[in-house]
């Protein structure tokens, strides 16, 4: 019998090098906000053992301030890439739904609940509040820390799916996790090559959010940032190792070759790294480098773009047997691209409006400045 769904017989609606160029457009400006959700959370539960400090109290509460706005963004621009990957692998993205069922639907749930624990932590209450309790606090922490890693996990293991057809079979009618844990050598690697890689750039948001106006300490404040980015970044080119080591052998002779795609893409995301790595260890001595900031950003999210195209390069040569992108008959819509383009320029603007408004447009006083973060 076969598996594997005919592609929607409506065909595309546009070309497909331009709905992979916006679906690894809009999957980057995700991750930027989802690595801080991701790393952030965790960053956060260990700034809670550290608050009798000022500098750490201020930082905390600044990186709670900026959660809920991350995981907006986050929820907002993770719609996007779901559609594109959905439009151009609809019969193995719904397939791996269907086989992961309650756990795929579960994430909405967890996704609420952390949430809104964002928002009880946040909240301001007196003293006497049972919230205010350092014990319970760490446990809203941890709840939320984890509640974003199964999600990340589950996210993981339905990609996994995604490019593994042969294991379809064995994971609907025998056992998923047993399927995914003993059949595949994906899954781990990539889970953690994931929450690692959120780790390094959650720590770049942290220098930012370290050297706002009004900071105490803001040297100390940046550089816990930027040594999480420089640790994190070190053990992520570990992991993407074991995770390449994962793929099979003949992928992996393709990467290593200078004339394949895969080969090229590789290089290239390689080459984004090495500098990236360099600014980070240089941030460690200036953290307070308003240019060395803006360049390790700048290149940090060129180096998760490059992540992204490597990624989806992957999905193809993994799907490559069963279906090829170049099958799918084109049929160009372009009014709906364009409504598309327009409303996806216009929230551009808007999100780097606020974000402007945020860094420049409070009161000149820092006290003033620190009443609006609280």
């Amino acid at each position: 019998m076969e598996l594997i769904p005919n592609p929607d017989s409506l065909g595309l609606p546009g070309p497909v090098w331009f709905l992979l160029l916006l679906h690894e457009t809009t999957q980057t400006i995700h991750f930027v906000f989802m690595n801080f959700v991701l790393g952030g959370s965790w960053f956060l539960l260990w700034l809670h053992f550290g608050r009798k400090v000022d500098w750490k109290e201020q930082l905390y509460q600044r990186c709670l301030s900026v959660m809920p706005i991350a995981l907006s963004m986050t929820i907002t621009f993770g719609i996007a890439p779901l559609l594109f990957v959905q439009t151009l692998y609809g019969q193995f993205f719904y397939t791996a739904n269907v086989i992961m069922g309650g756990f795929w639907l579960g994430l909405l749930a967890i996704l609420v609940v952390a949430f809104y624990l964002v928002y009880v932590l946040k909240a301001k209450r007196g003293s006497d509040d049972r919230y205010s309790s350092p014990s319970i606090r760490f446990v809203l922490h941890l709840v939320i820390a984890l509640g974003f890693t199964i999600i990340a996990f589950l996210h993981t293991a339905n990609g996994v799916l995604t490019v593994s057809p042969h294991l379809w079979e064995s994971a609907y009618s025998d056992s998923l996790w047993g399927t995914l844990f003993g059949k595949s050598d994906l899954l781990v690697p990539r889970f953690l090559h994931n929450l690692v890689g959120a780790l390094g750039i959650a720590g770049i948001w942290i220098v930012w959010i370290g050297n706002y106006r009004g900071s105490l300490n803001p040297s100390e404040q940046a550089r816990s940032g930027v040594l999480l980015s420089a640790g994190a970044t070190m053990l992520q080119m570990v992991l993407g190792f074991w995770y390449l080591s994962a793929l099979p052998s003949e992928m992996v002779k393709t990467i290593m070759r200078v004339d394949s795609s895969l080969g090229w893409h590789f290089a290239g995301s390689i080459a984004v790294a090495i500098p990236f790595v360099v600014c980070v260890i240089a941030l460690t001595a200036v953290p307070c480098h308003r240019g060395l900031r803006w360049l390790t950003s700048t290149i940090g999210s060129l180096l998760v773009f490059g992540m992204v195209t490597f990624s989806g390069k992957v999905r193809e040569a993994l799907l490559v047997e069963h279906f090829d992108l170049s099958q799918w008959t084109v049929n160009t819509q372009s009014g709906p691209i364009l409504v598309f383009l327009t409303l996806f320029s216009l929230g551009l603007v808007c999100i780097g409006w606020i974000a402007w408004i945020l860094w420049n447009g409070f009161a000149e006083s820092s006290e003033v400045t620190e009443e609006s973060l609280y």
